[in-house]
């Protein structure tokens, strides 16, 4: 299986969180995946880490443009713009999900705890 998305915009990486959140941790627990689209990812074992990589990735993925945002220099006001933004949409896309799911009971976090 090949996933090559492309980032055209900061908040294309959030629909990559399916590959490479439960994807990646699919992988991780040596487990085959079965059917992944833009909003479903089914692996071969149901476990909890399969089922929080996407949040997982998004939590990372924010603290990584932070850091990349704090490195960049002021010389470059749109790159500090592009990471700032890239931050902000995963921070809040996975916090917001997390929340989202684990106070409704539906999605990935019902099955978590």
């Amino acid at each position: 299986m090949t996933l090559a998305p492309s980032y055209r915009y900061p908040g294309d990486f959030v629909s990559g969180i399916e590959g490479l959140g439960h994807g990646g941790a699919c992988l991780l627990v040596r487990a085959k995946p079965l059917v992944i689209s833009s909003v479903h990812f089914e692996c071969s074992s149901d476990t909890r880490l399969v089922f929080a990589g996407g949040t997982l990735i998004n939590l990372i993925a924010g603290a990584v443009f932070f850091a990349l945002e704090r490195l960049t220099g002021s010389g470059y006001p749109r790159l500090k713009h592009f990471f700032w933004i890239a931050m902000t949409v995963n921070l809040y896309t996975g916090t917001g999900y997390f929340l989202f799911s684990g106070i409704g009971g539906i999605g990935d976090w019902a099955r978590v705890h």
